[in-house]
């Protein structure tokens, strides 16, 4: 039975009356090895259903006519009708290709002719096809035709006809031998169904079946769809066979122009083209064919999340935010990791951070659990200058998963930012003892400790170059490193510099003591520190030179200063 559902044309039930011909055509009965043939009734826009109807009678009219009954067997119009309607059809009803194949089984057709007729200004235009029944996209296009009526144009048609039918024999020797895996004999039968037919699809189908099952070079399976094609811009088999071909000489080029005719007529492979297109880096091309999904299926689930994604590669922020909002209302289960992921990203790179947390927000909240999204969070915040809330959802990270990409140094840079030296030096430390990278840990106290140098250099306090030295050493013990042992050296130098000078104009032991103690380490620390650059090595070098030159005369002052010290 038929599916049961509303044809694409509903077309009322009209009675047209026969011919004499086709009256006394009716009373035969076809030979056991006729061909069935099932003429359906053709596709019009016409106003008026009637003019699909006539031309369908007329052409089933001029073809049985053609033939003798033992060879051909029209399969009448009130046969059709019967099986329409204990299907729940109207009569003369127009179907699409699913109930199509289905009515051509139940009829037991051998054949199948669909068309359209459209009025023009001459009388009507008639376009027919032949298809095969055990594939809707084995298709015979015949040349279309312009007459003044339905039975002179169906004289035409049936002309045509009859030179596409003689051609079909062949075509079936030729599928035969396919299935036979005899592709010698299927390759001689197809282009014998070609020059029968000059004009043959079906014969060239076959060709193609045969290339591709024999193994033969992939250019001449190319060249066979286009010699297709040629004739039939709209055969799916053919176009079907040109991307596949494609794809398997890796053109992506043409792979996509192919793809880009063949989804007309199988929408189903639009995921399969944007995707290509979005390999391609062609975004834009893609949208429209998203655009076209969703015109044909609102709220298509898969194609909004298509919308989204491209939307997204094709750096179109606000939109893809908009897109993704419909996404999630439309599919609540859209909103997964995965999507808040992201769009917290989109927010970012749209430079808009206050969105990009609120968005963040909205996702630990759906999932509490997931150290990715509270460290994307904490980014987003950071950057929203919300410092309070980026420490504390960095920790949440942290908290679930020590190992949190990036974790610890943000942890570290974030507190640095609010002025919290003292527990960014602790939480480094607790960093390093959860096994995060030392060098990376390091980056932001070391930028601290640069900022540190620069207002040492401009104050000219030993208060601010004691910092440098007092973190530098701090730093040093948590990830020891060229740029930490010069800052430690020049920290170090600039105190034994002051203490110098102070121990000189009190003769003060205690001074002079630290003056040394400070010059020593300075020493101790500047080969390693010239190690981490050109410019670092310079100064190391002079530290050198200084200390290495005034360390004795110190050592004198200090047994001058500290005489009555032990």
């Amino acid at each position: 039975m038929l599916a049961r559902r509303v044809a694409a044309v509903a077309l009322g039930v009209l009675a047209v009356a026969p011919c004499s011909t086709v009256a006394q055509v009716r009373t035969l009965q076809p030979g056991p090895d006729a061909e069935r043939i099932l003429i359906t009734t053709f596709r019009s826009s016409s106003a008026e259903p009637r003019v699909g109807i006539e031309s369908a009678e007329a052409l089933r009219s001029r073809v049985q006519q053609s033939f003798s009954a033992r060879q051909a067997w029209v399969i009448p119009r009130a046969t059709i009708n019967a099986s329409l309607k204990a299907s729940g059809y109207p009569e003369d009803a127009v179907l699409g290709p699913a109930d199509l194949k289905m009515l051509a089984k139940q009829l037991r057709a051998d054949l199948v002719v669909d068309g359209n007729v459209e009025k023009t200004a001459v009388g009507l235009a008639m376009t027919a096809r032949l298809v095969m029944p055990s594939n809707f996209d084995l298709v015979q296009p015949l040349p279309s035709v312009e007459a003044k009526n339905p039975g002179d144009a169906a004289k035409e048609v049936e002309r045509h006809f009859e030179a596409a039918q003689k051609s079909v024999a062949d075509f079936k020797r030729c599928a035969s031998a396919i299935n036979a895996q005899k592709y010698d004999e299927a390759r001689a039968a197809a282009r014998q169904t070609i020059a029968r037919y000059p004009a043959s699809t079906l014969g060239r189908l076959c060709l193609i079946d045969a290339f591709s099952r024999a193994k033969e070079p992939i250019d001449s399976v190319i060249g066979a769809a286009r010699a297709v094609l040629a004739i039939d811009s709209t055969s799916v088999l053919a176009l079907t066979n040109l991307v596949d071909a494609y794809q398997e000489k890796h053109d992506t080029a043409s792979t996509v122009g192919a793809l880009q005719k063949l989804v007309v007529y199988r929408p189903d492979l639009r995921p399969e083209l944007v995707k290509l297109l979005v390999q391609m880096n062609q975004p834009k091309l893609a949208l429209p064919v998203i655009k076209q999904q969703l015109a044909e299926n609102p709220g298509d689930a898969q194609a909004l999340r298509m919308q989204w994604l491209v939307l997204l590669a094709d750096h179109q922020w606000k939109a893809a935010r908009q897109a993704g909002a419909e996404l999630v209302k439309e599919d609540s289960a859209a909103a997964n990791e995965d999507y808040f992921t992201r769009s917290i990203a989109a927010a970012l790179a749209d430079n808009q951070p206050t969105i990009a947390a609120e968005v963040g927000a909205s996702a630990v909240s759906k999932f509490p659990k997931s150290a990715a999204l509270w460290g994307l969070t904490a980014n987003a915040e950071r950057k929203a200058g919300k410092l309070d809330a980026a420490v504390h959802s960095i920790r949440q990270a942290l908290a679930l998963d020590a190992k949190t990409e990036n974790g610890w140094p943000f942890l570290v840079a974030a507190l640095i930012e609010q002025g919290q030296l003292d527990s960014a030096l602790a939480s480094a430390r607790a960093g390093v003892a959860a096994g995060a990278d030392r060098a990376a840990i390091a980056q932001p106290l070391i930028a601290a400790l640069a900022g540190a140098t620069n207002r040492a250099q401009a104050d000219k306090t030993r208060e601010r170059w004691l910092e440098v030295y007092t973190v530098g050493s701090a730093v040093d013990s948590i990830a020891p490193s060229p740029n930490t042992k010069f800052f430690v050296a020049i920290g170090a130098l600039q105190v034994g510099s002051d203490a110098l000078r102070v121990a000189d104009a009190l003769k003060s032991c205690t001074e002079i003591r630290l003056a040394e103690d400070m010059w020593t380490t300075a020493t101790i620390n500047a080969p390693a520190a010239a190690q981490a650059g050109p410019q670092q090595k310079e100064a190391a070098a002079q530290i050198m030179t200084v200390t290495q030159q005034f360390l004795p005369a110190i050592a004198q002052r200090k047994k001058s200063y500290c005489k009555t010290k032990p």
